[in-house]
């Protein structure tokens, strides 16, 4: 292999690295990832940190207990996680409060500018991060 694509491969793994370094941290803090429960009839969902321990490598660590029917990551710049619970999603923080009670038909994750679509009631809009509408819903199909 050449010098011209070293540098080419070196620079990508950089970047990958850099994108997935980011992905789990808010405000320099690692963020809680989605985890299954496995081995019941009816698998829940809960979240977990990955841990650095010294002489043991990385260790789980169940930091929100399994409970939900769908789990997805936090996300940036809100810091909230969709998830469903019954047949409803909602928003939670990673402490595990329901910043954004689970009434929603359907719903997407925020985008970087802070809202997300959402259906209610058969009709979709947009809400911001404390679950109140940027859009009503009346004006999306």
């Amino acid at each position: 292999m050449d010098t011209k694509w070293k540098i080419i491969l070196f620079a990508f793994l950089i970047s990958l690295a850099c994108q997935v370094d980011a992905q789990h941290r808010i405000d320099g803090k690692y963020l809680p990832e989605p985890c299954l429960q496995t081995g019941t009839d009816k698998p829940k969902f809960g979240y977990a940190i990955y841990r650095e321990v010294e002489g043991e490598g990385k260790k789980f660590e169940l930091v929100i207990g399994y409970q939900y029917e769908e789990a997805y990551p936090f996300v940036e710049p809100v810091g909230l996680a969709r998830v469903k619970k019954g047949d409803k999603y909602g928003f939670i923080s990673t402490t595990n409060v329901m910043v954004i009670s689970a009434r929603f038909e359907e719903a997407d994750n925020f985008t970087k500018k802070g809202v997300c679509r959402v259906m209610l009631d058969g009709k979709y809009g947009l809400i911001n991060d404390r679950g109140f509408w940027s859009s009503p819903t009346s004006m999306m199909p």
